[in-house]
């Protein structure tokens, strides 16, 4: 590979009997592409995330079963985790840091609050549950998840 740079013309490339000629403003343009290329991938302004799981009671005993949501109208993330025999959660993955309402629902409804007369075993576990806490309309409860490990514990009454 040889180059040379004449004065009044520009660059040329000769690479064995292949030989190119690129004017000033191409290697210029060739050069600003390289290093604009070279900045992109995610890097300083990637949004922080965190991990997030804890525990939830009511009146200090876990729910038998049910679904605690996180949504953050800030973010316009979302993330859920199946509540557990005793009460703790994990969710999957890492949420972008920002605030959250916490409501629980049963296993899959979303924010869909148990019908009065609903299923009774899909009704009966969030019966201990204050109908508050069972939606995204009506929770009062918030959370700011920051970068890292977040562990956020309840106990509702």
């Amino acid at each position: 590979v040889q180059t040379s740079a004449p004065a009044d013309f520009g660059i040329e490339i000769t690479f064995g009997s292949f030989s190119m000629k690129l004017e000033r403003c191409a290697v210029g343009f060739l050069l600003a592409a390289a290093l604009l290329t070279a900045g992109c991938g995610g890097g300083a302004d990637s949004v922080p995330t965190g991990s997030l799981s804890g525990k939830l009671l009511v009146s200090g005993n876990p729910l038998p079963s049910g679904q605690i949501n996180f949504t953050s109208a800030t973010s316009g993330t979302s993330g859920f985790a199946d509540l557990q025999g005793d009460g703790s959660y994990a969710v999957a993955g890492e949420l972008p840091a920002a605030d959250y309402k916490v409501f629980v629902t049963q296993k899959g409804l979303g924010d869909t609050p148990p019908s009065e007369d609903g299923n009774p075993e899909l009704t009966a576990p969030l019966d201990m549950l204050p109908q508050k806490y069972q939606s995204e309309s009506t929770t009062d409860v918030t959370i700011t998840v920051k970068e890292g490990k977040n562990t956020f514990d309840f106990d509702w009454k």
